[in-house]
């Protein structure tokens, strides 16, 4: 109380033009505060309100399914596709799960256990990996169709945007290795580049030949998850399989999706309500009282993340499962100049809708909020405009991220306007209202068939808001030939020390 008052004291001795300052200052904070509790509340609202919605049943197969889960981190492939695992190898059907990294960069986890150091982390990878070979167990997975490629947790992303060849590996900054660590990973001793991820999926589908592909949706939040998205879809488009598999998208990381968190078996599965009618079809796989048993004791063998997402782990053990279609699109050529004016763009329809106010970041940076990207092309220019939902910030920078396939080492290209108007890697770019246009030299993407394409909005480097990727194929493309892949660019294929090696 005397603490209290002697601070009431000072601010009454305050001269009148500093007591209106602080005032003014405490009513902005309490306000924004309000909104943003206001902006929550609608989120939250409205993804509570899709649990009402129904959603057309998922084709589970049968006993001459192939399935494969590929998963960014050990416990994804359990909260995901945990009922669908369990009753696919119940009805005879094969089953191989692939675990593209080891969670090995889970800092908060290893932190609260009192452990530090490069061993530590590579230490708790390896814990983690056991805790995915006992929940799979307990699904019906044999170890041997358990696959464990190594590479480095939150450093996927790395691998897609900027280190794509062996020449220039990742480096981790948790384990501190620049090749895998793992003995019994699929290829032991693995340089973190882009390069090789892709050869490690593409023997993987090729050598399999799936009849379905479970792995995460592009609009997922977390980096590892929509660049694993990325990898899988340029394996099967270079492999000519985008139109003979199919693929259930999964979702995990979205905000404070699932909602409400905790265990909820007696509730279904439903996609987030800024996700329900952009360009994915939404699915459920609905699951017996026995599979809503079973996925939880597996979700209940990953002890390393209870402690911290217990809660999260568990709101994904309810009564169906959630998977998505998400078809290719296609990019038309262009009829009339692309980068003067909005009539010729009026023609082009979007190739990628992003919701709108879908998240707090968008909520406070309005002017970054992106409606839909559209894109075409000529001879010598491929055209782009970002369409925001309220008018540029000169504040913001926006930009494309593309990939020319099959050559993405060749095609691989970010193109920016800054906030003070630089644009990056010889594009031109304009800012007027609520649009963003860019014009880029199709030379820089080498000799191209499709793309995969995202754009994205920032302030000082921090992301606002971020669509997800997509493929995009020419209107006169020519269909992919596996061979063109040269034995030199992969590389060299080694034993692994354990059977993580697939059989068809």
């Amino acid at each position: 109380m005397r603490i209290r008052t002697r601070a009431i004291e000072k601010l009454k001795s305050l001269p009148r033009c500093v007591k209106y300052v602080v005032a003014a200052v405490f009513v902005l904070l309490v306000g924004a505060g309000n909104w943003l509790g206001i902006s929550t509340f609608r989120i939250y609202k409205a993804n509570l309100g899709e649990l009402k919605t129904d959603l057309s049943q998922w084709y589970d197969g049968g006993k001459n399914e192939r399935i494969l889960v590929i998963a960014p981190h050990c416990d994804d492939e359990t909260l995901s596709c945990g009922g669908v695992i369990s009753r696919a190898v119940r009805d005879g059907a094969k089953v191989k799960v692939v675990m593209v990294t080891n969670g090995d960069g889970y800092y908060e986890v290893v932190r609260r256990l009192g452990l530090a150091g490069a061993k530590s982390y590579i230490g708790f990878g390896l814990k983690r990996q056991k805790e995915s070979r006992a929940a799979l167990r307990l699904l019906g997975v044999r170890d041997d169709d358990a696959i464990f490629l190594g590479y480095p947790d939150r450093g996927t992303v790395a691998m897609w945007l900027s280190n794509w060849s062996p020449d220039k590996p990742f480096r981790s900054r948790y384990t501190r290795c620049s090749r895998s660590p793992y003995a019994d990973c699929f290829r032991p001793g693995t340089p973190y580049c882009g390069t090789a991820l892709l050869s490690d999926l593409m023997d993987i589908i090729g050598s399999y030949r799936p009849t379905t592909i479970y792995y995460p949706h592009p609009s997922d939040q977390h980096s590892d998850h929509w660049a694993v998205h990325c990898f899988v879809t340029q394996a099967l488009y270079e492999l000519g399989m985008l139109d003979k598999v199919r693929t259930g998208l999964y979702l995990v990381h979205r905000g404070d999706w699932p909602i409400p968190q905790g265990l909820h078996p007696t509730l279904p599965m439903r996609p987030p309500a800024a996700l329900t009618d952009i360009g994915t079809r939404w699915y459920e796989s609905r699951l017996s009282r026995a599979e809503i048993a079973q996925k939880l004791k597996a979700v209940q063998m990953y002890r390393s993340q209870l402690a911290i997402l217990g809660d999260f782990l568990r709101s994904f053990d309810r009564k169906s499962e959630l998977f998505g279609s998400y078809r290719s699109g296609t990019i038309v050529r262009a009829n009339g100049r692309f980068d003067a004016g909005d009539e010729a763009w009026a023609r082009v329809p979007p190739c990628i809708t992003d919701p709108v106010g879908d998240s707090l970041r968008v909520d406070v940076g309005r002017g970054g909020d992106i409606r839909f990207l559209r894109c075409c092309y000529d001879d010598k220019r491929l055209y782009a405009r970002i369409e925001l939902a309220h008018p540029h910030s000169r504040r913001m920078s926006y930009g494309i991220q593309v990939c020319g396939l099959p050559d993405a080492a060749a095609g691989r290209l970010t193109v920016s306007i800054t906030g003070r108007g630089r644009v990056t890697n010889g594009a031109r770019a304009v800012r007027s209202g609520d649009t963003i246009d860019f014009a880029v030299p199709l030379y820089k993407l080498g000799r191209w068939n499709a793309l995969l394409v995202c754009a994205d909005s920032s302030v000082e480097k921090k992301k606002v808001d971020r669509t997800a990727w997509r493929l995009l194929i020419r209107e006169d493309a020519v269909k992919p030939d596996p061979s063109h892949r040269e034995a030199a660019r992969l590389p060299a294929r080694r034993t692994p020390a354990s059977p993580a090696r697939i059989s068809p």
